[in-house]
């Protein structure tokens, strides 16, 4: 779990704690009120120097109890998302009996080579499968 990730997690358990909370991909439908909350993309690519700019984005399905609508936490659900960190964008996109919401943050980390290869790969261990390597070592997972 992606310090995102988990921060995303403690939100939304605070702003619903009658909610199922879960972070992998599963049937979450089959559980209401429910969060999925997964890592959707994720990059960490060099710029300059020790400078490198990491890339996330989160996808955060809302499955509302039964005969609730999900768009009534279409905004509520945004503002907690960004919330949890500065810088954070959202959008959501209504689907049938869900609310999906993409939250997306970009931050700069200063760190050496050294640092740098073991983040890419502890962000390798995040996902099921291994990303592409792109031009100048930027990881895409």
């Amino acid at each position: 779990m992606t310090e995102f990730q988990g921060k995303a997690v403690d939100a939304l358990r605070e702003y619903n704690p009658e909610a199922l909370v879960i972070t992998e991909e599963s049937e979450a439908g089959l559980y209401r009120p429910c969060f999925q909350v997964i890592v959707e993309d994720i990059t960490l690519k060099k710029e300059m120097g020790r400078r490198y700019r990491k890339e996330e984005t989160l996808e955060v399905t809302w499955y509302p109890p039964e005969g609730e609508e999900p768009q009534q936490k279409e905004i509520p659900i945004q503002l907690v998302l960004q919330w949890i960190a500065k810088g954070v964008k959202t959008e959501a996109e209504r689907e049938k009996g869900k609310l999906v919401v993409r939250a997306s943050i970009s931050q700069i980390l200063f760190m050496d080579e050294e640092e740098a290869a073991l983040m890419m790969k502890l962000l390798l261990g995040l996902r099921d499968h291994i990303g592409e390597e792109g031009e100048d070592g930027d990881l895409k997972l």
